[in-house]
């Protein structure tokens, strides 16, 4: 909230507490604040997650020069829906397809959430977890919004990421009986110059499910599948490791090292990032 380093030289926090001051516009704070409640509860938001018309400064601090924007900024509402189609809370990773560097945050969803962003494109990604009635995670599904666009007006955009987009289910054929040890999805959402956000779901003989996405557009969208499994027999002394590189998500999310004529398998990428990769390709290893 403050500047720690300005705080010092000003000698404030000495005492173990820093003064404060706050103000309100003359006269009109309760009819605002019951203002802004009604508007959030019209547009379906929690009562009060709108920010107060209130000021808050270091006591006795000369008067700040409100911060300018490089770029003006526009409203974005986000919310997050459920299998049911209900409103849940969650995280969701966005990103500016277009230049990162103006925006690339992760943002708490409660109910719905409205920021303020550049205008442009964007991207927008959360994994959802399906619970069972004694409340263990079952599968897990991670659903995008891709080429989303922020107009350069006053209207307030409405994104949604919505869990039931993730139908597509990743599936892995190992080329020897294994007993699957590791499912491993990572997702690397960027923009022209490489810059964006990475994220990975890992599970144990976890169903994971994920929206298809096409190659964007704007940036890249680089997509990797980890797979493991050892012998099912310790004295088999065998086990397999598996990993599948693509740009973009398919629909299908059925892999197999059989598919040698196809451009879904080929030749090197590594298990972690990959830096030089067919639009989709394999890497396998066993060992004894």
């Amino acid at each position: 909230m403050f500047d720690v380093t300005a705080l010092a030289k000003a000698g404030a926090g000495k005492t173990g507490r820093i003064p404060l001051e706050l103000s309100f516009p003359a006269g009109a704070f309760g009819a605002a604040l019951h203002r802004r409640i009604a508007e959030d509860v019209a547009a379906g938001r929690p009562a009060g997650s709108t920010a107060l018309p209130v000021t808050i400064k270091l006591a006795g601090a000369a008067a700040e020069q409100p911060a300018q924007p490089d770029y003006p900024l526009h409203f974005l509402e986000i919310g997050l829906t459920d299998l049911a189609g209900r409103p849940v809370n969650g995280s969701v990773s966005l990103v500016d397809t277009d230049s990162a560097a103006k925006l690339d945050r992760s943002v708490e969803v409660d109910g719905r959430t409205r920021i303020a962003v550049p205008a442009g494109h964007y991207a927008a990604y959360s994994t959802f977890a399906d619970r069972d009635a004694g409340g263990t995670v079952t599968a897990t599904r991670t659903a995008a919004v891709e080429d989303f666009t922020v107009p350069g007006s006053p209207v307030t955009s409405i994104l949604t990421v919505d869990e039931r987009t993730a139908t597509s289910l990743v599936e892995v054929t190992s080329p020897k009986p294994v007993t699957e040890d590791l499912i491993r999805v990572n997702v690397y959402r960027e923009d022209p110059a490489g810059r964006g956000f990475a994220f990975t779901i890992a599970g144990y003989r976890l169903a994971q499910y994920v929206t298809p996405v096409p190659k964007p557009s704007a940036g890249r969208l680089r997509y990797v599948v980890q797979w493991g499994g050892a012998a099912p027999k310790p004295e088999d002394r065998y086990r397999v490791d598996l990993s599948f590189a693509a740009e973009g998500i398919t629909a299908d999310q059925s892999f197999s090292t059989k598919e040698t004529s196809s451009p879904r398998s080929a030749t090197c990428c590594t298990p972690t990032r990959p830096t030089r990769c067919p639009s989709r390709s394999t890497t396998a290893r066993w060992t004894r």
